[in-house]
C-alpha cells in the first residue's frame, strides 16, 4: 500500500448534512445504506467540486493517483431509518396503480441533540502532477463547489470545509501502529486492545471504470427487475460505470480512535498525531 504514496499534500475535510443514503451495491428491493461514504462516493464529490462530466473521472481520480481515507467524526451521532419510496413508471402514468413499484429506502439522520451527520475526509495527492487537483482545496475554502455536492442522492444536499492542509514534513508513512483514527481495510488489522469498541465491518466497492456493455440489454434487464414493458429500440453500446475493488472495510461506529494493531498507515503532525488508513 505504502510504496504506491506519492504525495506532497493532504486535505483535512469535513463533510455534512441533514441525511444521507449511501447505497450498498448488493441491495435491490430495500436499498440499504452504509454508515460513511465509499471511496467511489467521495470521488464522485470531489469530481463534482472540480466540474469533471459524469463517468470522466475514474482514471484520474483512481487511487494510485488519489488517496482517500474516511472517518465518522466524534461528534457526530446518527441512526438508521427505513422509509418506504412509491417509485413509478412514468410512461404508464401517475393513476395506474400497476405501474407503482414501493422500495424500502434507508436514510441515514442525526440522533440526540445533533442536526447534522459529519464526516472527515483525507485526500491525498501529487499537487505536481497532478493538475486538476491543484484547485481543490482553493475551491473548498471558497465554497466554489462546482455541480455542488450531496450525500449518496441528489436531494441530499452536503457542506464542506477545509479544517487543516498537510505539506511534504507535515505527515509521514508508519509501517505498523498501535492505534488508528480512519476507516481501514479488515486485511490492516492485526489486533483490536479489547471488546469495548461499537466495530462495523461492511463490505464497499472502492475503484470504478467504464465499461461498453449492450444498452439494450442493461435496459432489458432493468425492466424486468421493476416488472416495466421493455425497450424495443436497436442494440446500441454504451459506456456503462463497473466496480471493480472491493474490500471489508472496518470503522469505529462512534469515530473513536481505536488501538490495537495495524498495518500501512499515515501520520499527521497535528495535536492528536491522528493516524489514518487510504483505502
Amino acid at each position: 500500500m505504502l510504496e504506491n504514496l506519492n504525495i506532497d499534500c493532504i486535505l483535512e475535510l469535513k463533510l455534512h448534512g441533514a441525511a444521507a443514503h449511501f447505497r450498498k451495491f448488493y441491495t435491490n428491493a430495500s436499498s440499504l445504506s452504509y454508515g460513511l461514504p465509499p471511496r467511489t462516493a467521495v470521488a464522485g464529490l470531489l469530481a463534482s467540486i472540480l466540474q469533471r462530466p459524469r463517468d470522466s473521472y475514474y482514471e484520474d481520480l483512481a487511487s494510485s493517483k488519489l488517496h482517500i481515507a474516511l472517518a465518522i467524526a466524534e461528534d457526530c451521532n446518527w441512526r438508521k431509518q427505513f422509509f418506504t419510496m412509491n417509485y413509478m413508471n412514468s410512461s404508464e402514468g401517475i393513476n395506474n396503480a400497476a405501474a407503482h413499484v414501493q422500495c424500502r429506502l434507508e436514510l441515514l439522520l442525526p440522533a440526540g441533540s445533533n442536526k447534522e451527520l459529519s464526516w472527515i475526509l483525507y485526500v491525498g495527492y501529487n499537487s505536481t502532477a497532478e493538475g486538476y487537483l491543484k484547485l481543490l482545496a482553493e475551491k473548498i475554502a471558497k465554497q466554489d463547489l462546482g455541480y455542488d455536492i450531496y450525500l449518496g442522492q441528489r436531494q441530499f444536499r452536503a457542506g464542506i470545509e477545509l479544517l487543516n492542509l498537510y505539506k511534504t514534513g507535515d505527515f509521514k508513512p508508519l509501517e505498523s501502529s498501535d492505534y488508528l483514527d480512519t476507516a481501514i481495510d479488515r486485511k490492516q488489522v492485526v489486533a483490536l486492545e479489547n471488546n469495548e469498541y461499537d466495530i462495523a465491518i461492511e463490505r464497499m466497492p472502492l475503484e470504478q471504470r467504464n465499461e461498453d456493455i449492450p444498452l439494450k440489454a442493461a435496459k432489458k434487464a432493468a425492466c424486468e427487475r421493476m416488472a416495466w414493458e421493455p425497450p424495443q429500440e436497436e442494440e446500441i453500446s454504451s459506456g456503462l460505470r463497473r466496480s471493480i475493488r472491493f474490500a471489508d472495510i472496518l470503522y469505529e461506529v462512534n469515530g473513536k480512535r481505536l488501538k490495537g494493531g495495524f498495518q500501512s498507515l499515515v501520520e499527521l503532525n497535528n495535536s492528536q498525531q491522528s493516524r489514518i488508513s487510504f483505502l
